[in-house]
């Protein structure tokens, strides 16, 4: 294991390039393109795709790809023809995103009564062509997600009209990373002329291009703030907007071996922003920072931060730029492609980026200005280390050697200072609520957390703790060890604990959607796993093992340094590992 000193000698680095219900005929209006992106950070949204593609077949007469067809068959129209339609959208757009509501818009145009019969519409489970599909080859369907309506439209009585399918289910799968391989509409009684539907197809262009089929889509795009190391302002590790729950399954795993850089390795606290990933990975001679695409894990660039030891660093973003902090400096870099924007000397500082807004980041000890890197503030710590520091709104809270303290951004003066207990070392101080300010500190294997009000640093209680814990409300999940417990900071009351974790936890928890997120590992990359336990009581929801033999899910590395921890956001559980990252969905 590395020494504080030989980390203190190493503290100097270089810094280089290297169903369905009849609605209304007049239909909502929205864009027909489907290749704008989503606006990241925008309000709930509604976008109307058209059709990539459609086609129709029939068991007689018409076997193979009608694709040139102006209409949609389906059902039967004298009891032996039975025609089956498919059809196809484009919708890479909604990875990652909650799909509050879909549905599929046909105009019906010819039915042969204005009381019809189901008509079915569900997911194909196999790729087709338009150009070749025939009956014979038609793929399987997933009737499980099927919906269906008996609206009839096109007859004396009941003039044409749109019919809508609730398609919300499906959708959310292929947001979730599910092949799309497009939708299947057919009858349920095949052999009755009440099944008889004729619908605009996407061939229509001689009409009204409203008339074709549609697939209308409400999703909650990606927020542009970051989801990182305990998630929020106060690092309490509560994601409260987040909707993924368990059972989950892996999406994707990358690993870096970048040379000369490969050695010892440590992922850090992965960042989200929209849909884009960034992970910071600690190496022996080098930090290399990452940028991916959220929904498949394609680089997009790297940045290698050379140092002449075992470095410490942490991610932040705002304001369009990303901040990191590697070793003894801190650096803004352009997230769209990794050029450095200005960097800046860090003062004796191993902890974290304590927050950044769009006009300041701050660091353990020190305040920039985000656009330009100047100093704007200094905590008058003299020649004391800083462990670590956390800013929520003006309350700065810095964890040194000899104090903690709370100091005010804006004036820079002390609110309160406690002296630390007698251990060696610390986290960055985590906020409850606005109520709490609870520090870790540890020395020869003894583990204490320490519970302060915020307003004034008196010390409320002192628990056994590990790591930073994850908060939610007055609730704190600490880990210590192998074991996780739920107590009540307001009354130290115990609501839950496990001690049957079959390793140590590799990092601290995260609360999201009722759940708590956990990685455990050993330090000679033995047996890692990554646990969801209920919120509630603590029962394992869904457990899975590291993805990578020999690559367990990232060990804490501390003496100051930010934690590695899990990030939880676009419906997506994001972990870091010894040498990268792992992305989960679900399932």
């Amino acid at each position: 294991m590395w020494t504080f000193p030989r980390l203190l000698a190493a503290a100097s680095s270089l810094l280089a390039l290297v169903g369905a219900t009849p609605a209304p005929a007049a239909p909502v209006e929205g864009p027909r393109s489907s290749s704008a992106p989503a606006t990241v950070g925008s309000s709930i949204r509604t976008v109307e795709l058209p059709a990539q593609t459609d086609t129709w077949v029939m068991n007689r007469t018409y076997t193979s790809s009608q694709s040139g067809s102006t209409h949609l068959g389906v059902g039967t129209y004298d009891g032996s023809h039975v025609a089956r339609s498919f059809v196809h959208f484009t919708t890479a757009q909604f990875t990652g995103r909650r799909i509050a509501s879909a549905r599929l818009r046909l105009h019906n145009y010819e039915s042969l009564t204005c009381a019809g019969s189901a008509i079915r519409v569900a997911p194909a489970q196999a790729s087709w062509s338009s150009s070749t599909l025939t009956w014979a080859n038609q793929p399987a369907v997933d009737n499980t997600r099927s919906v269906a309506t008996t609206a009839a439209y096109g007859y004396t009585g009941c003039s044409s009209a749109y019919v809508y399918f609730d398609v919300t289910s499906t959708v959310q799968r292929w947001a979730d990373g599910y092949p799309n391989y497009g939708l299947r509409i057919a009858a349920d009684e095949e052999t009755t002329t009440t099944s008889w539907r004729r619908y605009r197809s996407a061939n229509y262009a001689s009409g009204d291009v409203a008339l074709e089929p549609h697939l209308e889509v409400t999703y909650l795009p990606i927020s542009s703030s970051a989801t990182q190391f305990q998630i929020n302002p106060g690092h309490s590790a509560a994601q409260t907007g987040e909707s993924i729950a368990p059972p989950l399954r892996l999406l994707w795993h990358r690993q870096n071996n970048l040379q000369p850089y490969a050695g010892s390795s440590q992922g850090q606290a992965p960042l989200i922003v929209g849909d884009l990933v960034f992970s910071l990975e600690l190496q022996y001679q080098a930090t290399v920072l990452s940028a991916r695409r959220l929904a498949d894990g394609s680089s997009l660039w790297q940045r290698v931060f050379p140092l002449d030891g075992y470095g410490w660093g942490s991610l932040a973003y705002a304001g369009g730029r990303l901040f990191a902090l590697h070793q003894s400096r801190v650096t803004a870099v352009s997230p769209d492609t990794g050029s450095v924007l200005w960097n800046s000397g860090v003062y004796l500082s191993t902890g974290g980026l304590g927050a950044a807004t769009a006009s300041i980041v701050v660091t353990g000890s020190q305040a920039f200005d985000a656009a330009t890197g100047r100093e704007l503030r200094r905590a008058s710590i003299g020649d004391q280390w800083v462990y670590g520091g956390t800013l929520l709104d003006d309350a700065w809270y810095v964890r040194s050697t000899e104090h903690t303290r709370r100091y005010s951004l804006s004036t820079g003066e002390v609110v309160w200072e406690q002296p630390p207990a007698p251990l060696s070392s610390s986290e960055d101080p985590v906020v409850a609520n606005g109520s709490y300010a609870i520090h870790t500190e540890y020395a020869n294997d003894v583990n204490r957390m320490y519970v302060r009000r915020s307003a004034d640093g008196v010390l409320v209680r002192t628990l056994s703790g590990s790591v930073p814990p994850a908060l939610m409300n007055t609730t704190a999940f600490i880990g210590d060890g192998r074991s996780v417990s739920a107590v009540d900071l307001t009354t130290g009351a115990k609501r839950w604990s496990r001690t049957d974790l079959p390793e140590a936890l590799a990092m601290s928890p995260v609360v999201a959607n009722g759940h708590v997120y956990v990685a455990t590992g050993e330090w000679d990359s033995g047996p890692s796993h990554l646990y969801v336990l209920r919120e509630d009581t603590g029962a394992v929801a869904w457990s899975t093992a590291a993805p990578v033999p020999g690559c367990g899910f990232s060990l804490f590395f501390s003496y100051g340094n930010r934690l590695p921890s899990i990030a939880v956001a676009g419906r997506r559980v994001i972990v870091p590992m010894q040498c990268g990252i792992a992305v989960y969905g679900p399932a």
